[in-house]
């Protein structure tokens, strides 16, 4: 248990330093510091947990690679959009963003979404960063389970599947989400249009184009290299390829302008010591865990605040022993679903949206930390309830022997739904009871 009270300790200390601290080198420093001790401390606490330090070493250096990339891209502008005067960039938001996170996996959404940022603030001045939490909330997490490749842990449990010789397709998890999918995009809908986005017609997805086509081609062909290393490689495969790309991409960089370069080395140092400190967190998570005998559903309950405030991916990490001698269905709804979809619950929860809205927009001075937080956990707090009745509905009738069914599942996302839009309503009174304004931030009696 000690392991896991010096893990929330260091969280605590994450989140000091991004609300408190304003250089990025003392930002840098005290994330990496944190990484070192943490090591350090480990490596006297036995075999166990010097086998976390070692696994933990290996991971990060597998998995860094990738948002330095992802960064990168961004830092260019390669995926910079100009958008036509008029449009209404609903069913971009809507059908476009769940698509990236699902076949481009999420860290796409990190360039894109830096991309929107100009045209949100100009369209929608007073709730920009409402509607960008909202996209994140819902198409880095929330969808971000149709696909084998749409999120790490689900790439992570495709390969130990595939070790163990069990037959997959692209398409796997669809084939258990689908009903849930379906209802989380009616939410996600219904949620759009409550915060005032505008949609317009479907013909207006043809008015985005690329504000420079050789950036974009760029852009392109870096994506392409991210794909190529996770379907192709493996292990340190993966961390030689891909950073020796980010290091050829880093002095070509110079040729984009000053402010590109200046972008590319301090997002990326800031980035990459970050997931120093929350790596430090997961080690002490999964050493603490290895004492601990948990319950299914006690195991469950441990995934989801671990990917609130660490990483998705380290969660399911995590509880994958315990789940993976058990049939799909129990990896399914017991480890799967809250590994992911959890991650939009805080703004610590998945590894792009830290990137774009901790690191990116932050050192962009668009917003400051405590501002991201807040108007999170505003918005979080309406879908809590909907991924609980989800989570307890079916790990409880799994737990019971009892097969979910298609019909089970619709009338599980019927109930949820209900739950949510009734948390939308209760947050809008409460608002405008206390403030005067709705959970949007739009004064009650005006239009959007």
């Amino acid at each position: 248990m000690i392991s896991i009270f010096i893990a929330i300790i260091i969280l605590v200390l994450i989140i000091f330093i991004n609300l408190k601290l304003d250089s990025i080198y003392t930002k840098v420093g005290a994330y990496l510091a944190i990484g070192g001790m943490s090591a350090l401390y480990l490596m006297t606490q036995g075999e166990f947990a010097r086998e976390v330090v070692r696994l933990t070493s290996i991971d990060y250096a597998q998995f860094i690679v990738i948002p330095l990339i992802t960064v990168f891209i961004a830092s260019l502008g390669l995926f910079s959009l100009k958008i036509k005067a008029g449009t209404r960039i609903g069913w971009f938001l809507f059908l476009i963003c769940p698509l990236v996170g699902n076949f481009g996996t999420t860290w796409a959404l990190v360039p894109i979404g830096l991309s929107l940022v100009p045209f949100l603030k100009k369209e929608y001045p007073q709730k920009w960063l409402f509607i960008l939490i909202t996209m994140g909330i819902f198409s880095m997490n929330f969808m971000a389970l149709g696909t084998l490749l749409a999120d790490p842990p689900q790439a992570f449990w495709a390969i130990k599947a595939g070790l163990a010789g069990k037959p997959l397709g692209f398409f796997f998890p669809f084939t258990k989400f689908w009903p849930y999918l379906l209802t989380t995009l009616f939410v996600y809908f219904v949620t759009l249009r409550r915060i005032g986005v505008h949609f317009g017609n479907l013909s207006e997805l043809l008015n985005y184009r690329p504000e420079n086509s050789w950036k974009f081609f760029y852009g392109i062909l870096l994506a392409g290299t991210l794909a190529y290393a996770l379907l192709f490689l493996i292990g340190f495969q993966i961390t030689y390829f891909l950073g020796s790309i980010f290091i050829v991409g880093l002095l070509t960089s110079r040729f984009f302008g000053h402010e590109a370069f200046h972008n590319t080395i301090h997002w990326s140092l800031e980035t990459a010591a970050v997931f120093v400190a929350f790596f430090a967190v997961v080690a002490f998570v999964h050493s603490g865990l290895h004492s601990i005998h948990f319950e299914n559903q006690a195991m469950t309950a441990m995934v989801i605040p671990m990917t609130m405030f660490a990483d998705n991916a380290a969660a399911f990490a995590a509880a994958y022993p315990q789940f993976e001698p058990l049939s799909d269905s129990y990896m399914t709804w017991f480890d799967l679903h809250p590994a992911v979809a959890y991650g939009g619950v805080s703004p610590f929860g998945n590894g792009p949206q830290i990137t774009l809205f901790l690191v990116i927009l932050v050192a962009l001075k668009m917003t400051k930390p405590g501002q991201v937080f807040k108007d999170w956990f505003i918005e979080a707090s309406i879908f809590m309830p909907y991924l609980l009745v989800w989570t307890l509905s079916a790990t409880t009738l799994i737990d019971h022997g009892i097969e979910v069914t298609v019909a089970m599942q619709f009338l599980i996302g019927i109930i949820a739904s209900a739950v949510a839009f009734q948390a939308m309503d209760l947050q809008q009174k409460f608002r405008i009871h206390v403030t005067g304004d709705d959970w949007t931030g739009r004064e009650h009696g005006k239009k959007a």
